[in-house]
């Protein structure tokens, strides 16, 4: 029998990374000429697609992508996992619970972030543009859910309206997180909503499995090659 499956989102759901993506569009933009304004909420409200996509549907110059890439990757010790993930995650993986992600960030930069965080460690399958199309096409789910051998997904965790409408197409209820920046897509109907990580175990293993909150980021050591395979 195939075990349960998570999917989760990466940026605002395991990882809090805005004030690097919002840092790295600012200097990428002033690097390729452009001298409008940055239209940050544009960006935010579509995180979650590639980044193609986002400069396109906000007529930015494609040609920010690269340098967009490059800056955030310097910056990425500047990411940080939010508080409780990591326990969160470890402890899905000792119940035997598949962990998945799902990104709208390259793959490259994806790698760095769950290794800088410690995070690699405790995720099974990782899903960038560079292996299916991008959210909100539900082909990234499918993808996710074939490389971690299971036949459907529990629910799939984000914190965008992309999120919630890559869940839809999937037919996977949509789970919001809203212990980061994902309050603010709240407004949106979802099928489960999580105020902790903690209550997003308790909602997994039963309201009798307290999550072990003493758990050291530091056990998840990073187990994730440069092409992405886990060993």
């Amino acid at each position: 029998m195939a075990r349960p499956a998570v999917i989760f989102d990466l940026d605002g759901v395991l990882v809090d990374s805005w004030g690097v993506a919002r840092r790295a569009l600012a200097a990428a933009l002033a690097e390729v000429g452009f001298t409008g304004e940055v239209p940050l909420a544009g960006f935010r409200v579509r995180l979650g697609k590639p980044l193609p996509v986002i400069l396109g549907e906000l007529g930015l110059p494609g040609s920010a992508a690269a340098a967009f890439d490059r800056h955030a990757l310097a910056m990425t010790e500047a990411v940080t996992a939010f508080p409780g993930v990591a326990a969160l995650l470890l402890r899905l993986r000792r119940a035997e619970v598949a962990v998945g992600v799902v990104t709208g960030k390259a793959r490259t930069r994806s790698l760095a972030v769950l290794e800088h965080t410690r995070l690699a460690g405790a995720i099974d399958a990782l899903v960038t543009p560079d292996d299916a199309p991008g959210k909100p096409d539900p082909a990234a789910l499918r993808h996710c859910l074939v490389a971690l051998g299971a036949d459907e997904a529990l629910f799939f965790v984000g914190d965008t309206a992309v999120d919630r409408q890559t869940a839809r197409a999937a037919a996977v209820p949509a789970a919001l997180a809203a212990w980061g920046p994902g309050r603010a897509a709240a407004v949106e109907p979802w099928d489960l909503r999580f105020e902790t990580p903690c209550a997003l175990v308790r909602h997994v293993l039963g309201a009798d499995k307290v999550l072990d909150t003493g758990v050291a980021a530091a056990t998840l050591a990073p187990s994730m090659n440069s092409r992405g395979d886990w060993i």
